[in-house]
């Protein structure tokens, strides 16, 4: 892994349309974020469970599970497992056939 987040105490955690972000307790941001872009395609982030779930928590390890695809929608699964459970945050690319994949990079944030 590119970043060390791993056995970090999470002080905040929230999607935005695009991005994950955790915050740990020593202020470092962490940004997860599909890199790839090109056109005739739309990119999102989406997750089934409360971010604030993370909250207090230590990342154990990072998943990223096989991607599925539907009708030019990919979904490529990304799951934080904590030492209390996991959360699972999932990365949407909606294309027209011709463009596809994805390109999930860890970025640290200075604000």
């Amino acid at each position: 892994m590119q970043t060390n987040v791993l056995n970090k105490k999470i002080k905040n955690a929230y999607l935005t349309e695009f991005e994950l972000f955790l915050v740990f307790e020593n202020d470092k941001k962490i940004m997860l974020f599909d890199n790839a872009d090109v056109c005739c395609e739309y990119r999102y982030v989406t997750s089934l469970h409360d971010m604030k779930k993370l909250i207090g928590q230590e990342i154990k390890n990072i998943e990223f599970l096989k991607p599925t695809e539907n009708n030019n929608h990919e979904i490529q699964e990304c799951k934080l497992i904590t030492s209390v459970g996991n959360v699972n945050v999932m990365f949407h690319n909606e294309h027209n056939g011709s463009h596809g994949g994805f390109s999930l990079i860890f970025l640290e944030v200075n604000e």
